[in-house]
């Protein structure tokens, strides 16, 4: 560890080396954001994406899975294609917008940045609680078969999806204030005093 500072303690950390004749902590984090975001995010998005889509395709043309299944599948895919979307709408201009990018000043802007990043936020918490209620329907419908077709009907299920969507902007909502009051600057915000 000791190797790693440097003899003034004036300098930038982000100067430093990473470790012992490597590259600053700069050139090491823009590295390891390139390959982790770009050469293999990119791929598995777009991938998801089009995965996502044959699966809305398909399970909109099945007739055997039961309704209330159905719908939460159909909506967990959309919301998969929308969060990896807008994944890539926020992950790769920060990757590939350089300080030469004439849209740099768009894909650096503030509002754009908290409007995606919110939004990826929220569809990302929508995701896990639909996630949860698939796992609940399909509990229902193994152990209590007959019962849960009484219990779980595409009424419910509309709720159930409305209310999730609710509760994942109601969870969010924390973290997006807080980022629209840092942003907003000390004028605005008692979170900077």
């Amino acid at each position: 560890m000791a190797a790693n500072t440097t003899v003034s303690g004036s300098v930038f950390c982000m100067k430093q080396a990473a470790w012992l004749g490597g590259p600053a902590y700069r050139g090491f984090l823009h590295y390891n954001r390139l390959i982790f975001l770009s050469i293999l995010g990119m791929p598995v998005c777009v991938v998801g994406i089009f995965t996502s889509g044959l699966s809305i395709s398909l399970f909109s043309r099945d007739k055997t899975t039961p309704r209330t299944t159905r719908k939460l599948l159909i909506v967990t895919s959309a919301a998969d294609v929308q969060f990896l979307l807008f994944s890539l709408l926020y992950l790769q201009p920060l990757t590939f917008c350089g300080r030469g990018c004439r849209l740099r000043w768009i894909f650096r802007s503030n509002p754009y940045v908290l409007f995606i990043f919110s939004f990826v936020n929220i569809l990302e918490c929508f995701r896990n609680w639909l996630v949860v209620l698939i796992g609940v329907e399909r509990f229902l419908v193994i152990c209590h078969p007959v019962r849960s077709k009484v219990w779980w009907n595409g009424r419910l299920t509309n709720h159930l999806i409305i209310a999730s969507f609710g509760f994942a902007i109601l969870a969010r909502l924390p973290l997006i204030f807080y980022l629209a009051f840092e942003e907003a600057g000390r004028e605005w915000s008692r979170v900077a005093l």
